[in-house]
Parts: structure tokens; C-alpha cells; sequence
């Protein structure tokens, strides 16, 4: 063997997307051109799908390692970044050291790497390398609708609960918030404004709302709210389960970024979301999530109506994925590595999901 580790070049890609077909999964979302072209592309000086690692033999593939360039923010600093996506090696090289390498080479290229959904079986390999592990992104739900929404739990629950915290979510009388096409600077002039709060976190620039929401592939995302009141980032999941037809053309609403106005404060901002909650009721949706490593924004959660997931509270035990809904899924954990740090307060770390590849398609095409 002649083994070496290379970059993605387009010549490669029908070579990449047979290697993922055959050692991955069959038909693998990341497949699909565009959507890998899209996901892999990120931001920031190392934008590219070329900041993607291959070990290869010859004309060979052996390992693949996707990496999404983005620009960190680190301490009032900015700096590279990375965050790993997607980590295959075949199987007769697998726990030879040959992944390892893979991750060193994209590590190479920045000062923050993250990943988020680790398989739990190989989450040793991050933290033996000096990664530090959030067991689960804080996730926050809510009921809309409390018919649609008792299926989706685990375990059977009151229905006179759901109602009265359904009641309780909306703040009163305030109308709905209607949706906006996702206006790239104007995201980023009130990023700019609260970016201090977080000691780790992607840099929000028009750049990166332009290609993470914008530009997507696959999702179509909404924009409420500005940069004068505070901005929110959501998308709507349509809940697909085969043995379920009671569920079909019900909705959830999937809360991805919450940016508060840092001279309006946490009222305004909870105002803000109760108007969305208030939306996504309108258009059929049953219940609503949003996941982040923080708990700085839990004040204004509370206040719309959502609660922390909890072990011990059964009407918060949503799937993690609705389509299609499985609701054997994971919680979504996080490893963050900064170069020259030890040790990382996850409450100064704004992650959240779709700060890698935890926000895509699981099927292709999706009917969402």
C-alpha cells in the first residue's frame, strides 16, 4: 500500500460519492451533488469543499473525512475553524490509526474544530485527542397543538397537561409573527451587536447567513424578526410515519437561531419567539423545538411557553427526528477542541445544530 492523505478536488467527487454509497450508507443524502457541494462549501477565508480529507491508495478510496470551513469567534478574536461532518474509513483499516490521521490533517487547518452528533461509540477517539464533550445539546419543546402533538411522545401522558402548557405558551395576546426571506446583512449587523456575549462561536457574517440559510440545499428556511427587534432563524418539518396517519400534514416547528437585540433584552426577545410559536400554530404545526449548548437563553424559552427536555418529564420526550420520525434517535452530543485552551464552558458556547451537519435532509428527496 501506498496510503497518503490528500484534499477533495472535483475530479474526485464520483469516486467520493460510490465510496459513501458503498461504506457508508446506500443513497446517503451527501450523495447528491449538490447538497455535498453546498454542505461541504461553509465560509469564511478557508470556504471550499477542498478543507475535505481522503485517504486514498492509488486510484483507491480508503477514508473519507467531510470538514465545513467556517470563521470562529474566540475570545473577541476571530479565527479558522472546522467542523467535522461525516467520518468513514473501510472497515479492514478501521482502529489502525488511519481515521486519527484524517482528523489531524483537517485539525491542521484550524484553531476551533467541532462535531456534533458523535456516534457514541467513537466519542473515546474525540476526547483522548483533547476534545471536550457536551453529552447533549439543551434541547427546548413546547406543544401547539395538543391532539397532534400526545402521539409524538414516548410514553403516554395526560392530555389535560399538554393542554394546560399549551395554554400557557404565547404570551397572551400577541399576534403572529409573519415570516421574511433571510436578509443576509441585516442578520449580520445584529449578530455584530451581540457576538460578545460568546466566548466560542461561529462569526455570523453576511456571508455565513448568505450560505447556511440563504443558499441552502434541501430546507427552506424563514427569518423573523430584525436586526432593530431581535431576529429568529426557523424551519417547518412535515412529520412523516407510515403507521401513523393521524400525524400526516402536521407540522413541527424546528427553532434553529435565536439572535435577541442586545439593547432590547430578554422580554422583547421572548415576545419576538411567542409571535413565531403563534405562526407556526397557523400553519399546522403541532409542536416546536430548539437545541443549543447554552442555557443563556433559557429565560426567553420559558417565557414563550418551552421547557428544558428532561430525563424525568415524559411530556418533553419528543423525537429527535420527524422526517422521517424516529424515535429512536439520539440526542445530538457536541466535541469542541480549541487549540491552546483546556478547558471549554459549554454556557459561554453558542452551538446549535445546524452548526454542522445536524440540520439537513436524512432522506433525498425530502418532501418537507
Amino acid at each position: 500500500m501506498a496510503i497518503e492523505i490528500r484534499p477533495f478536488e472535483d475530479a474526485l467527487w464520483p469516486r467520493v460519492s460510490r465510496f459513501l454509497h458503498e461504506h457508508w450508507q446506500e443513497n446517503h443524502p451527501l450523495c447528491q451533488q449538490d447538497l455535498f457541494y453546498w454542505q461541504y462549501r461553509g465560509f469564511g477565508p478557508l470556504a471550499g469543499t477542498e478543507a475535505c480529507r481522503l485517504l486514498v491508495d492509488g486510484e483507491r478510496i480508503l477514508g473519507f473525512l467531510g470538514a465545513i470551513p467556517g470563521l470562529y469567534r474566540l475570545h473577541g478574536r476571530d479565527v479558522p475553524g472546522m467542523a467535522l461532518a461525516l467520518w468513514v474509513v473501510v472497515e479492514e483499516l478501521r482502529n489502525t490509526g488511519l481515521g486519527l490521521l484524517l482528523m489531524r490533517e483537517v485539525e491542521k487547518q484550524a484553531t476551533v474544530t467541532v462535531c456534533l452528533g458523535v456516534n457514541p461509540k467513537v466519542a473515546r477517539y474525540y476526547t483522548a485527542t483533547g476534545y471536550k464533550q457536551l453529552e447533549a445539546l439543551h434541547r427546548y419543546v413546547c406543544p401547539l397543538e395538543t391532539k397532534g402533538y400526545l402521539p409524538l411522545l414516548n410514553d403516554a401522558v395526560e392530555a389535560g397537561e399538554i393542554e394546560a402548557w399549551a395554554g400557557r405558551g404565547g404570551r397572551g395576546a400577541i399576534a403572529s409573527i409573519q415570516p421574511e426571506n433571510i436578509d443576509p446583512q441585516d442578520l449580520a449587523n445584529l449578530w455584530r451587536a451581540a457576538q460578545d456575549r460568546w466566548q466560542v462561536t461561529l462569526e455570523r457574517t453576511a456571508e455565513f447567513w448568505a450560505w447556511r440559510y440563504q443558499d441552502a440545499v434541501g430546507f427552506r428556511y424563514w427569518q423573523f424578526g430584525d436586526a432593530r427587534q431581535g431576529a429568529i432563524i426557523a424551519r417547518l418539518d412535515s412529520i412523516r410515519e407510515a403507521d401513523r396517519p393521524e400525524l400526516q400534514d402536521k407540522r413541527v416547528l424546528r427553532i434553529i437561531e435565536i439572535v435577541p437585540a442586545s439593547d432590547r433584552g430578554d422580554a422583547a426577545a421572548a415576545d419576538l419567539l411567542a409571535g413565531v410559536l403563534r405562526w407556526a400554530r397557523e400553519q399546522g404545526a403541532v409542536a416546536a423545538d430548539f437545541q443549543c449548548s447554552s442555557t443563556r437563553l433559557e429565560a426567553v424559552l420559558q417565557a414563550a411557553g418551552l421547557r428544558r427536555k428532561a430525563p424525568h418529564d415524559a411530556a418533553t420526550q419528543l423525537p429527535e427526528l420527524f422526517n422521517p420520525l424516529r424515535r429512536t434517535a439520539a440526542p445530538i452530543n457536541l466535541m469542541v477542541k480549541v487549540r491552546g485552551l483546556a478547558q471549554v464552558d459549554f454556557d459561554a458556547v453558542y452551538c446549535v445544530k445546524s452548526d454542522g451537519d445536524m440540520d439537513r435532509p436524512v432522506r433525498w428527496p425530502d418532501r418537507t
